[in-house]
């Protein structure tokens, strides 16, 4: 059955605006991201896609200087994981763009 209307996700400027910052973060020193910032988007985006019916599971932590999003077709992948460790994530993503590309992805299937 095709799906006549896929569902997406928002991609506003401000998440724009930090996925600029951080292609930049990395060949300019004087360019941050701001980390605490990046982390509540990236937050805002899976909280829209499980309002929208995304049923898998994901985990948002900063390391290293960066904010990560691993992202998990169940929360019993993830539940796997964290108890015996391996790489059950759909995908590991440190940007909104990518964020939203592999949820989108995961609605719409």
């Amino acid at each position: 059955m095709v799906k006549l209307f896929k569902k997406k996700l928002t991609y506003t400027n401000e998440m724009k605006e930090q996925d600029r910052l951080w292609e930049l973060e990395g060949k300019n020193n004087n360019v941050k991201v701001d980390l605490k910032l990046m982390e509540k988007l990236q937050n805002q985006i899976v909280q829209e896609a499980q309002r929208k019916g995304f049923k898998g599971a994901t985990i948002t932590y900063i390391v290293e200087g960066e904010v990560i999003t691993e992202i998990y077709k169940s929360k019993a992948d993830l539940l796997e994981e964290q108890e015996k460790g391996g790489d059950l994530y759909v995908n590991i993503t440190s940007k909104c763009k990518s964020l939203i590309e592999t949820l989108e992805k995961m609605l719409n299937n």
